[in-house]
């Protein structure tokens, strides 16, 4: 499997974090990073893959489903954005906002996305975002400079605080309403 297309999994992969709080200076960059990585979004995108997929199957609830279709990615942002201060420099974290900021980062982006909902349903028939040499050039040399490294060794599959906010997010649209 290329690096490139690691990166792509790893990305669509990324945890959820637990923590939240108000964002420091330092905080402020990752925040960023987080949002134009789209990062809260892949989050709950994979969420919502997974309960509808369950849904379809009858093991939960379909509303539960639509309830996740209504949340708010941006609840993710802050904890993300912690955890990316926690383990990334400032240096770090603004060289991957730098790349993920331009052009050729914001394609990678959708790509990581699309990547990400056909790999949850092959009949999807979204467009894949094309790479040319010289994309697939410059992505490469992002991912295996050192700081493009450090942001992949961020993204192990399934960490238990992604299985617990995933679960608390799934809990919340499956409690019954108040009446």
């Amino acid at each position: 499997m290329s690096a490139l297309r690691r990166c792509l999994i790893a990305f669509v992969l990324l945890p959820g974090f637990h923590a939240t709080g108000a964002a420091s200076p330092p905080e402020d960059a990752a925040l960023q990073l987080a949002s134009v990585m789209r990062l809260d979004f892949a989050v709950l995108d994979s969420l919502q893959w997974h309960t509808r997929r369950s849904a379809l199957q009858g093991q939960v609830p379909m509303a539960a489903y639509e309830c996740l279709t209504r949340q708010d990615a941006a609840r993710l942002t802050p904890s993300i954005a912690q955890h990316l201060a926690a383990h990334l420099s400032d240096a770090d974290i603004r060289a991957a906002l730098a790349f993920f900021s331009s052009p050729l980062g914001r394609k990678f982006t959708e790509a990581s996305l699309v990547n990400a909902h056909q790999r949850f349903d092959p009949t999807v028939k979204e467009p894949m975002p094309e790479f040319s040499y010289e994309d697939m050039s410059a992505a490469t040399a992002f991912f295996e400079s050192a700081e493009g490294r450090k942001l992949q060794r961020l993204f192990p599959p399934s960490p238990p605080a992604t299985q617990r906010l995933a679960e608390q997010m799934l809990a919340e649209c499956q409690a019954p309403a108040p009446r």
